[in-house]
């Protein structure tokens, strides 16, 4: 049981590590034919005797201009605030540095230090900062603006397979069922992919769900505070609050603080009661939904996304969960097929 158990982590990493990445555009693009094939079937039926490429063809199409109208929309709006943002540097910097002073003023006050003695420290490490910048980051950022602009181009490029290979599939989904049932491992595939639907209907759209209400959440409350930059952090924030070991807290608390030091008591206020709305909503629809339908542990999920990004990268906040469910099937199935075994050995 317990090499069966260590070759099913040791397959399942090398396979998501080595020969996912291979086949990625062609997984999206089987998700993306299941997600439409009802409509597609619906109409393709009613209105075209059954053409599927066709229609499949036109909601591909009729999708993707969607989606790239809202994210040109959208990065249009970010690029507004980023552009202003640039522009008021200058003013935010003075700002920013009259804001520090007073708080090192109060921190040496506190702590019976000399004046100026905090403000000193600070700047005596910014400048280090500064000057580590200058050396390292700049020239990465200077000589990765090629490999940035030809993964660009291999990006789009993936994309158009992907939608031409989700045109294709909507065509094969009832061969591909037939092989499935036919299978040798129509067991295991049925458990599987039984498994992982559900952590896709429940899991995927929770977050996406949470991340979304959190972004919405916060750029409302930064509107009323009249920050002009409310979209781009707004979206920021929700992000981070689906990563493990940040949350909304991470912005919002240290912010909420120095509004509050500052004397800007209604802007601390609000942003502290934003802060309390994302904490809630996510604890409730975390435990309600997830512990309910799919049996995992908020704290077991947000374990399993960590060793995800450690093992994956950035991809593992989504083939972390994936792989957890593939790997408890498995091991659960081989226990029981040892079991089974045993039995049938007396």
């Amino acid at each position: 049981m317990l090499l069966g158990s260590i070759g099913v982590i040791a397959g399942v990493y090398f396979f998501f590590r080595c020969i996912f990445p291979l086949i990625a555009p062609f997984v999206l693009a089987f998700l993306l034919a299941y997600a439409i094939e009802k409509p597609v079937r619906g109409i393709a039926d009613k209105y075209f005797r059954g053409n599927t490429i066709l229609v499949s063809s036109v909601i591909v199409t009729l999708l993707s201009l969607i989606i790239f109208g809202l994210l040109v929309l959208l990065g249009y709006r970010i690029f507004q605030e980023v552009q202003a943002f640039i522009g008021q540097f200058d003013y935010y910097t003075d700002m920013a540095n009259v804001k520090l002073s007073r708080g090192c003023a109060l921190i040496d006050s506190w702590f019976h230090m000399k004046n100026g003695a905090t403000i000193g420290f600070i700047n005596n490490n910014f400048d280090g900062i500064m000057e580590q910048i200058k050396v390292k980051a700049l020239p990465a950022i200077m000589g990765g603006s090629i490999p940035i602009a030809t993964k660009m181009i291999t990006w789009f490029t993936l994309f158009f397979i992907m939608l031409m290979s989700a045109i294709y599939l909507s065509k094969e989904l009832d061969a591909i069922r037939a092989w499935r049932d036919k299978s040798m491992f129509s067991r295991e595939v049925w458990l599987l992919t039984d498994r992982i639907g559900k952590l896709g209907r429940v899991y995927y759209k929770i977050q996406l769900l949470i991340m979304a209400l959190t972004a919405v959440i916060c750029i409302i409350g930064l509107f009323l505070i009249g920050n002009p930059y409310a979209i781009v952090l707004g979206i920021i924030i929700g992000i981070l609050d689906a990563l493990p070991l940040f949350g909304t807290g991470t912005v919002l608390i240290p912010w909420s603080v120095i509004m509050l030091i500052s004397g800007h008591f209604l802007h601390a206020a609000v942003l502290f009661t934003l802060y309390v709305l994302t904490y809630f909503l996510r604890e409730i629809l975390e435990s309600k939904c997830m512990g309910d339908k799919l049996g995992i542990a908020p704290i077991t999920m947000m374990l399993v996304i960590y060793v995800g990004l450690v093992c994956y990268g950035l991809w593992g906040f989504i083939l972390g969960p994936v792989s957890y469910v593939i790997i408890k099937t498995l091991i659960h199935d081989l226990k029981i097929n040892i079991e089974r075994g045993k039995l049938s050995g007396i």
